[in-house]
This record gives C-alpha cells, sequence and structure tokens, in this order.
C-alpha cells in the first residue's frame, strides 16, 4: 500500500515549474509527477498566479496555471 504525501504547492513551485530553467524548476517538475502525492494549493496562490498571466494574456501560462488546478485539491476556496 503507497502511502500518500499531502503537498502543499505555493507560488514559487508553480512558477518555478512553468519556467523550468533550472535545478528548482526540475526538482519542482518531479515532486508534481510523484505518484503518491496529494498535491493541495489555494484560491490564494490561483490568484497570485493567475493574475499576471492573464494581465500580459500569456494564454500558455493561463493554460498550465489552470491545468494544475484542476488537477489539484484546493483549500479555503475564496472563489
Amino acid at each position: 500500500m503507497t502511502r500518500i504525501i499531502k503537498t502543499y504547492i505555493n507560488s514559487g513551485v508553480l512558477i518555478a515549474v512553468y519556467q523550468g530553467n533550472n535545478k528548482v524548476s526540475i526538482k519542482a517538475v518531479n515532486i508534481l509527477d510523484e505518484e503518491n502525492r496529494q498535491l493541495i494549493s489555494s484560491d490564494f496562490v490561483k490568484l497570485e498566479v493567475l493574475s499576471k498571466a492573464l494581465y500580459h494574456r500569456q494564454q500558455e501560462e493561463i493554460q498550465f496555471y489552470q491545468g494544475f488546478f484542476a488537477s489539484c485539491s484546493v483549500c479555503g476556496q475564496i472563489i
């Protein structure tokens, strides 16, 4: 039986994964891809990362964040 690890993902992790250009990005991608993790975030993080991408009309970045939030457990929903 695999133990599920609840992992809170903050904005820094999401930005690192999206930018994907250094050691931190690679480590963050590996965490997101682990099967035994339940990814958790919040609407505050959602607002933090999506606001800039929406303002600058960065469609790929918007889709990345929306995909992440659709697939994770969001706690403390405010919107």
